[in-house]
């Protein structure tokens, strides 16, 4: 285990498919254990990767994401990148009017969109201790 101070950094090419779901919840976790956040924000965290590997799937246009997941001692930053342009939008739209609605909400502490010069759009999604 890491010391309290230290911060874990690790980055994930996730292709669309059946795998990805399963590849995002346990590299989300193997990173989680790094943190001193309860099992259960781990846990959600990994959900949230999940949900947003299958958003991703069905209402963008990526064949592959980016994940880059930071743990810091009390958090942990999950980074979607290479969503396209307004992917990040459309995969929160998605959220928003799915059953059962803004699971990513939920589950995260903050949630932010951020574009890079090309037009790309990347998802940061930060879950921290309650």
């Amino acid at each position: 285990m890491s010391t309290p101070e230290s911060i874990v950094r690790a980055r994930l090419e996730l292709p669309a498919g059946p795998l990805a779901r399963p590849l995002a919840h346990r590299f989300v976790m193997a990173l989680g254990v790094q943190t001193a956040l309860p099992v259960d924000r781990v846990q959600e965290a990994a959900m949230a990767a999940e949900t947003i590997v299958h958003l991703y799937t069905t209402h963008t246009s990526a064949r592959a994401v980016e994940l880059t997941v930071r743990a810091e001692p009390d958090r942990l930053h999950l980074r979607f990148s290479g969503l396209g342009p307004d992917g990040a939008i459309r995969l929160l739209a998605a959220d928003a009017s799915g059953s059962p609605p803004d699971v990513l909400r939920t589950l995260s502490s903050a949630l932010d969109v951020s574009s890079g010069s090309s037009g790309d759009q990347a998802l940061v999604l930060v879950v921290a201790a309650a």
